[in-house]
């Protein structure tokens, strides 16, 4: 996508984005209530998904993607709470290779450096 997209093609963007956004948000959810269920759950799609989402944030002018802000930053929240609960209930459970928790919120920290 380019910098200077049709309204239509912003529009499609946008939803594609909010799309994303709702899922990695259910996903956290789900996530929740395994680890309630004394589950483990592994994280890492929502590495991946986040980076998407990150990125075609990043495709977005900038007026618009600062209006993301606000939701990443709570999405980012809510990634740090869950690992941190993660840890804390299953503790030393070793890590997988190339996968850890600050994956998702490295992510974000990426994105928010093109937006001051």
């Amino acid at each position: 996508m380019t910098k200077d997209p049709t309204a239509h093609d912003l529009s499609a963007h946008i939803a594609e984005i909010e799309a994303e956004l709702a899922k990695i948000v259910s996903m956290l959810s789900t996530a929740r209530r395994l680890m309630d269920e004394n589950r483990i759950v592994d994280l890492s799609v929502l590495e991946t998904r986040t980076r998407f989402l990150c990125a075609r944030v990043l495709d977005l002018p900038t007026l618009e993607a600062r209006e993301f802000t606000p939701r990443l930053e709570d999405l980012l929240n809510q990634l740090d709470a869950i690992a941190a609960d993660m840890h804390a209930k299953f503790g030393g459970l070793p890590v997988m290779p190339n996968h850890s928790a600050a994956s998702a919120a490295g992510a974000y920290a990426d994105m928010l450096k093109h937006f001051p």
